[in-house]
Order: structure tokens, then C-alpha cells, then sequence
């Protein structure tokens, strides 16, 4: 919710600079200028700072590389294994705790919450009278590690929205369940799609995953043919300096170099903005944009998708 607000700011703050700078301009047309800077501005940011800290700047250099225009032929939209498996893996980094820190960067008075406890509960946010303790939370302490015997945090397979279900949801069963439900390929074929090394049998995978991982897969899959995309996706070991293993990597990298190439409206393209306009965006950081949009924040580290101790 913290994120979401700061860029409803972002698009506020620009809206009022652009009505002053153009005092002509009607408010339909301020709403859709201001959109699309701001639609540019998350662009920028998760492609640039964001996208290389998932795949590896290796990763990202070498299955996505930089902008060479727009191509007409390449199909935007969603792929299935993307949205249904692969960028799911972001719930393995997910803490149990949501921190909130003050000025100093210690905790607040009415202390940190325990995730299932900030699932359908505006009234949390609205508790401590501003969105800058959560903000500091996000990018003062580090994001939860991915470890091979808790991939997901407990808050997530056993107090999933403990507040609007009567059964606390398990979000790893979910998500296997909605491969499943969408027909998902397995996890092997995947590979094979991705021209990684072929499985077949369970040795194949002892490069790819920790033992006692493989060890559990054995026992509830029988066959690694028979694991699904999600499962076997989030278990492989990451790459380096990477946040995903070999599989993901790969159906994040190729999704996003077509949400990229294939997009007529994508910022870097020479006709949707002029060069002068460009080269602002390119100044846009989620650092600034929560600077100038925070109530309350002056310090953070320029790049916020590392964590700093800034104590």
C-alpha cells in the first residue's frame, strides 16, 4: 500500500507542475500527459535498476541487452508460465515481519507487524499517520533470503489471510494449484524450453538444486517429470548475483524483452517522447520518487534495491 501511494503522489505532484506549466490545458489531457510520464518513469525503473538485480547484470546483458526499437512483429502480451509461475518467485523473498522504522531508523512506538496481520488491514496503515515508517521498513532492512528448507516464510504457507478466511490460505499451494489449473507444461519441459541441461532422472538434478531439496521433490513427486513449474522454479539454486535460478531466468528475461520490444508506447521509443523528455526520465530512481513523495524522508540509499546500512 506504502508503494502504491507514493506513486498516486508521484502522479499528483506531476499533474500540478504540469497545470501550472500549461495553464490551457484541459483536465483530461493533464491526467493522460501525467500518466503516461509516470507510466515511463516505472518503465524505466524496473527495466534499469530493478530488472538487472533479478536476472544478474550478466543475465540481463545478455537475454534482454539494450533498446534497439520497436519490432511490430513481436507479441506483447503475457505469457502463461510467466504470470502463473515464474514471476510468483518474488513470494520466496517476502519477510514475516513488516518492519516500520522511524527518523532514526530504530522501531517505532507501536512496533513492527507481523505479516498476516497486515493482509486486509488499511486501518493498520492508517495507525502510525504516515506511509514513511513502512517505506523505511522496505528499504532499510534486507529482503527475506531464499533457503532450502523455507522457501516461502511461514506467514505465507500457514496465516495467509488469517483475518478474511475462516482456513488460513497457503500461498506455495495456491500457486501450484493455479499451474495446474492453467495446464502448465511441468518444470522439466521447461527447461528443455529454455535449452538447459535435460532432466531425467533425479541425479540430473543435483547441480541444479540443493540435495535435501531434491530429496523432498523425489518423495512427493515419485518422477521429476512431474513437477511443476512453480516447485521446481523457486528450488533451483540461484544464479549469480542473481534473485532466480536458470528456468525462471530465463521466462522472466524472454517475458520481459517482448513487454519491451514489442511495446509502440515503450518510453525509449524516438516518437512517444523527444530526446529532451527522454533524457529526463532517465533521471527518474525509485530513491527520488520516494523523496520527493514521502512525508518525511531525506536519506536513502540511491540505489534502493540494495540494501544499506544507513544508521
Amino acid at each position: 500500500m506504502s508503494m502504491h501511494t507514493i506513486f498516486m503522489r508521484e502522479h499528483n505532484r506531476l499533474a500540478i507542475q504540469i497545470a501550472s506549466l500549461n495553464p490551457d490545458l484541459d483536465g483530461e489531457t493533464i491526467f493522460h500527459e501525467t500518466r503516461k510520464i509516470v507510466g515511463a518513469e516505472l518503465q524505466h525503473i524496473t527495466f534499469y535498476y530493478w530488472l538487472p538485480k533479478v536476472l544478474g547484470k550478466k543475465q540481463f546483458d545478455k537475454l534482454i541487452g539494450p533498446y534497439k526499437g520497436y519490432q511490430p512483429l513481436i507479441d506483447a502480451s503475457i505469457s502463461n508460465a510467466f504470470a502463473t509461475a515464474a514471476f510468483r518467485f518474488g513470494h520466496t523473498l517476502v519477510n514475516p515481519i513488516l518492519y516500520r522504522l522511524d527518523e532514526k531508523l530504530a522501531p517505532i512506538m507501536q512496533g513492527h507487524i507481523p505479516l498476516r496481520d497486515a493482509f486486509f488491514a488499511p486501518e493498520v496503515l492508517l495507525s502510525t499517520g504516515s506511509i514513511d515508517p513502512y517505506l523505511r521498513g522496505l528499504f532499510a532492512t534486507p529482503m527475506k533470503k531464499p533457503i532450502s528448507n523455507e522457501l516461502l516464510n511461514d506467514e505465507l504457507t500457514e496465516n495467509l489471510f488469517n483475518r478474511a478466511h475462516e482456513v488460513s490460505l497457503d500461498l506455495a499451494a495456491i500457486n501450484i494449484q493455479r499451474g495446474r489449473d492453467h495446464a502448465l507444461p511441468g518444470y522439466i519441459e521447461f527447461r528443455r524450453w529454455c535449452n538447459l541441461s535435460a532432466v531425467e532422472n533425479w541425479d540430473d538434478l543435483k547441480n541444479i538444486m540443493p540435495n535435501e531439496v531434491i530429496y523432498k521433490l523425489k518423495d512427493l513427486y515419485g518422477h521429476p517429470g512431474n513437477i511443476d513449474l512453480f516447485a521446481g522454479g523457486i528450488a533451483e539454486e540461484r544464479l549469480d548475483e542473481a534473485l532466480v535460478g536458470p528456468t525462471f531466468s530465463c521466462i522472466i528475461a524472454e517475458q520481459f524483452r517482448r513487454i519491451r520490444d514489442g511495446d509502440r508506447f515503450w518510453y525509449e521509443k524516438e516518437d512517444v517522447f523527444n530526446e529532451a523528455q527522454r533524457k529526463e526520465i532517465k533521471k527518474a530512481s525509485l530513491a527520488r520518487i520516494i523523496c520527493d513523495n514521502a512525508d518525511n524522508i531525506t536519506t536513502i540509499q540511491v540505489s534502493t534495491t540494495y540494501y544499506a546500512n544507513l544508521s
